[in-house]
């Protein structure tokens, strides 16, 4: 867990620095990748994984714009920040 919270650290450091979100922003977005990867992995591509996330936070009553939020920082993280080629495929182990 520890190891989680350093990466989630240097995400938001990395936001800022990239000017893909301000500082107020950025605390939100590493809330929603924490959430993310906090719950338990599921099979299939990244992508539905997030998809999936996204239709949960609904479900619970999330307003449109923080859904929107949410997907934006997942991809942020997965794509920018870990550099994740795999978007689209189905993992062979669906931990991430």
């Amino acid at each position: 867990m520890r190891e989680l919270e350093s990466s989630l650290q240097q995400f938001a450091g990395f936001l800022v620095k990239a000017r893909f979100v301000n500082e107020t922003a950025a605390p939100h977005c590493v809330r929603h990748v924490r959430q993310f990867l906090t719950r338990p992995a599921t099979e299939g591509a990244l992508e539905d994984r997030v998809r999936k996330f996204c239709e949960d936070l609904e479900r619970e009553g999330s307003q449109d714009w923080q859904i929107r939020q949410a997907e934006h920082a997942l991809r942020l993280y997965f794509i920018h920040f870990l550099r994740r080629t795999d978007w689209n495929q189905a993992p062979a182990n669906p931990a991430i």
